[in-house]
């Protein structure tokens, strides 16, 4: 039998009861097994209370002896504390007896420490005395080596005797005494360091000027040899070349300055602690003394260059930073962030500050020159739509290239400048397209002031030619503005663009759209302007407003012109209304009867000729449906009776010109009618009949809602007295009352 499953946790005794007969027959066996297990089990649990009791004796046992032995532990620390008690009382005791003693001792050892550091002085007293003897007879022996440890012990000494009363004599007398070593030494100072001699005199230098502390003046005995050399060549090279040839001069200096960097920087390391930052501001110090300044020498070739200023800076630049990056890809990465190669980068841009302060200046000649080679005029008028949309790719191409050299030399410090050579750029070209404009004006006979009467009408044909030129024209002034804000989109690109650089950049500000700048570009009157443009872009103003206006200019005057090109064959006839006799005759022709019905009269020439005209301008703006551009000028044009309207495509741009050249006939329509001196009943039903067919046309071109006005005065025009009454109360505008009434004689 298994009694082990009695001992697990999770035993169950009906589990244990079914395995137990698991393997056993039916019947009476079954009983007899059942029999056995119980008999079994009893003598199982006999066993274990046998073996309970005999623990529980044992341990009864057992506690007595632990409590015995708890008992003794407990005396002996009752012993143990009353003896901690009495060393305790002990030890006070004995420093109650023994304080005073201390304090002696204490004052004892600080005047030990006193008389040392006393004789100490005494000694360095005497030998400071000792050594200003001792240093006379070796220079006398030119032994430099000697001299050198003697002045090191004068140090020593005069660095413990900082309160004696000629301390500052005294270190006058070591500092002549450094001055005249250094001066023993200088002929081999500058043979070791034009040799590159890198034995044991170049080492034993550096320990002694170590030693005397004169480190830093033994550094510029060396900065001043190869700085000499280097100005020599510097001169030499402007001496064999003219101005002209300013770039292979910049070029080849930078290619010595670039392999002077290589070798000296392999020779320092073998006899100075800190080589990279040794030759870095043997660069610096060099680039300082250059004679003529790099700056001198640009600004007096761009002043003598024909070439393109903004061109040539651009690549003066690209010299310039090459020769920097060249630099920064030599030096290890714990130099690329250190004080010397910031100071070094700075005086390597520091050149082109000016030009970036003054890029307006030098930006706005090249402009003048691109102004000259726009062509604005055609051989003939005819092609002036041409010209001027040729003209405003030409204008904006050098834009364009002109923000890319702009971005390419100063990485967005001079867009400042940039853009205010370029708006009075914008302002010379608009200045251009108004001439031209005004030349087109005078060429097909347009009013300058608006819709009005014109002479020289001729036929349909060469009026809508007139008005596809002038649309043409239109179209490219839409393109200007178009293309305008291409350009800014390009500008914000160049504001935020982030140089890669090896050094670390200035950044103006660290939120929005961050302008990122070279520090070595920008001096703080320029950061103030560039983070002023940052601070307008972020805040969604036009960087170029300015621009804009000149732009919005042209483009209402352009649109305008197109209009009134459209509309001249219409006013053409309607400006015979008012001297037309059919208005005050008793009967329309002398033929037809004021008391015929209405469709006895038919429309007269001059409104079915405008009616015929209208019909067909849909089909000469088409070629506004294939102008992308064409949305951007209607926005801007601000037609009269459409406004700054808005279309969502080109399409709509053909409803709105045809909505406003339908709404500026129907408009000077209405102005002739009010100039006819008197109405009979007769010509007013000839009115009322003219002023139905064209508003039948407005009707058919989708503009009915434009016609009310005209309606109501055919309709005053026809009204009898009771009807006139009930419709001038209905507040009608008073001109039209008033002049209908004064054309039918209702007013007296």
């Amino acid at each position: 039998m298994d009694f082990s499953k009695f001992m697990e946790e999770d035993f169950d005794a009906k589990d244990w009861v079914n395995e137990a007969f698991k393997n056993e027959l039916q019947g009476a066996k079954k009983d007899q097994h059942a029999s056995t297990l119980v008999m079994k089990l009893q003598m199982y649990i006999q066993e274990v209370n046998n073996v309970l009791e005999e623990n529980c004796e044992e341990a009864l046992t057992s506690l007595t002896s632990v409590a015995r032995q708890m008992g003794v532990v407990k005396q002996e620390a009752t012993v143990l504390k009353d003896h901690m008690m009495e060393v305790r009382s002990d030890i006070e005791k004995v420093e109650r007896e023994t304080a005073s003693s201390m304090h002696q001792v204490v004052y004892l050892d600080m005047v030990k420490k006193r008389m040392l550091e006393t004789k100490s002085a005494l000694q360095q007293a005497d030998n400071w005395t000792t050594l200003s003897a001792e240093v006379d007879n070796a220079f006398e022996s030119n032994n430099l080596q000697l001299i050198a440890e003697k002045l090191v012990g004068m140090q020593t000494s005069l660095d413990i005797l900082t309160d004696v009363p000629d301390h500052k004599e005294r270190t006058a007398k070591l500092e002549s005494l450094k001055d005249r070593l250094e001066a023993s030494l200088s002929t081999q100072i500058v043979s070791v360091f034009s040799s590159q001699n890198t034995g044991n005199a170049a080492h034993d230098l550096v320990k002694i000027f170590t030693n005397i502390r004169r480190l830093s003046e033994l550094l510029k005995y060396y900065k001043r040899t190869h700085r000499t050399a280097l100005l020599q060549k510097w001169k030499n090279l402007n001496q064999e070349n003219n101005a002209d040839n300013i770039h292979s001069i910049l070029s080849s200096f930078y290619d010595d300055l670039h392999s002077l960097l290589h070798s000296q920087v392999m020779w320092c390391k073998q006899v100075f602690v800190e080589p990279h930052s040794i030759v870095l501001s043997l660069l610096k110090e060099v680039l300082q003394s250059l004679d003529p300044t790099l700056d001198k020498l640009i600004l007096s070739y761009l002043e003598g260059t024909k070439s393109s200023t903004m061109e040539e800076l651009k690549d003066f630049k690209e010299l310039s930073e090459r020769f920097h990056k060249g630099i920064a890809n030599f030096m290890p990465s714990s130099v690329l962030d250190s004080d010397h190669m910031r100071d070094l980068s700075s005086e390597i841009y520091r050149p082109y500050v000016q030009f970036v302060r003054n890029y307006n200046q030098y930006l706005s000649k090249d402009f003048e020159i691109q102004l000259n080679r726009i062509v604005m005029d055609g051989d003939d008028i005819d092609d002036t739509s041409k010209v001027l949309s040729n003209s405003v790719s030409h204008f904006f191409q050098v834009a364009e290239v002109s923000l890319q050299l702009c971005s390419q030399f100063s990485n967005g410090a001079a867009i400042p400048g940039f853009i205010n050579a370029f708006e009075q750029f914008t302002f010379q070209y608009c200045k251009e397209w108004q001439r031209v404009l005004v030349n087109v004006k005078e060429k097909f006979q347009l009013s300058k002031s608006g819709i009005d009467s014109l002479d020289n009408f001729t036929n349909s044909d060469d009026s809508f030619e007139t008005f596809q030129i002038c649309l043409e024209i239109a179209h490219a002034s839409s393109e200007a503005y178009s293309k305008l804000d291409d350009l800014e989109l390009s500008l914000v690109a160049a504001l935020t663009y982030e140089p890669t650089t090896p050094v670390s950049p200035k950044r103006i500000s660290q939120s929005g759209f961050t302008s990122t700048l070279f520090m070595f570009l920008c001096d703080d009157q320029q950061t103030r302007l560039v983070k002023a443009l940052e601070v307008k872009m972020n805040s969604g103003d036009s960087m170029l407003s300015g621009a804009f206006d000149h732009i919005r200019k042209v483009v209402q005057s352009a649109h305008r012109l197109a209009l009134n090109a459209g509309v001249r064959p219409l006013i053409e006839q309607l400006k015979k209304i008012g001297s037309m006799k059919v208005w005050s005759s008793e009967t329309a022709g002398a033929a037809l009867d004021p008391s015929l019905p209405d469709f006895s009269f038919s429309p007269q020439e001059y409104v079915t000729k405008i009616g015929q005209y209208l019909l067909t301008v849909p089909q000469q703006l088409d070629s506004v449906a294939s102008q992308p551009s064409a949305c951007t000028g209607l926005r801007y044009a601000n037609l009269p009776f459409v406004g700054a309207s808005a279309p969502d495509s080109a399409e709509a741009a053909s409803d709105i010109w045809l909505e406003a050249i339908v709404k500026s006939t129907l408009s000077e329509f209405i102005d002739q009618i009010l100039s006819i001196q008197s109405l009979s009943d007769s010509g007013a039903k000839q009115l009322l009949t003219d002023i139905n067919y064209l508003c039948a046309v407005a009707d058919d071109l989708g503009l009915s809602n434009s016609t009310n006005q005209l309606k109501n005065i055919g309709l005053l025009a026809t009204a009898n007295g009771e009807k006139f009454s009930e419709m001038v109360a209905q507040d009608l505008p008073q001109r039209i009352c008033s002049g209908i009434s004064r054309m039918r004689g209702l007013g007296r």
